[in-house]
């Protein structure tokens, strides 16, 4: 997709951005500026108006801008994403080239892959505690007087 000076309303989209948006054509995507295909906060509670806008101004000076981004689709769902802006330069005017691509499923992957690592952590620092109590009860046992 491309977005363009002043208004920063998108240009154009190419059929994988359509689809990935969940709108019906190109024409209802180039009536949107990029934060309104995103919740109003981004993950870091920033407005996503204002986080757009300096990602922006990045790209347009030093050429190009990599981040994170949460999207939302038309229907409302909302979906991560790392996006590259690109600022292309074509005889009397500079516009940006957004790269979108959907990362929600490797989130959810690292977060699930987190989330066992949790637990397995537990489950060690529970079976180490055992581990210790029986230790401690042997030697216990060991020092009590023999008949």
């Amino acid at each position: 997709m491309t977005l363009e000076p002043p208004s920063w309303y998108f240009t154009s989209a190419n059929p994988a951005a359509i689809k990935l948006f969940g709108v019906e054509n190109e024409q209802e995507f180039i009536r949107l500026w990029p934060w309104e295909a995103s919740p109003e906060r981004q993950e870091n509670g920033k407005l996503s108006s204002e986080e757009a806008q300096q990602y922006i101004e990045k790209a347009m000076k030093k050429g190009a801008a990599f981040f994170e981004w949460i999207h939302r689709k038309k229907n409302g769902k909302i979906f991560f994403a790392t996006v590259l802006l690109t600022r292309v330069d074509m005889e009397d005017r500079s516009f940006l080239q957004a790269t979108v691509r959907d990362i929600t499923e490797q989130k959810d992957t690292k977060q699930q892959l987190e989330n066992k690592i949790s637990e397995l952590e537990k489950i060690n620092k529970f079976l180490l505690d055992r581990q210790a109590e029986i230790a401690e009860l042997t030697n216990k046992i060991e020092a009590l007087p023999k008949k």
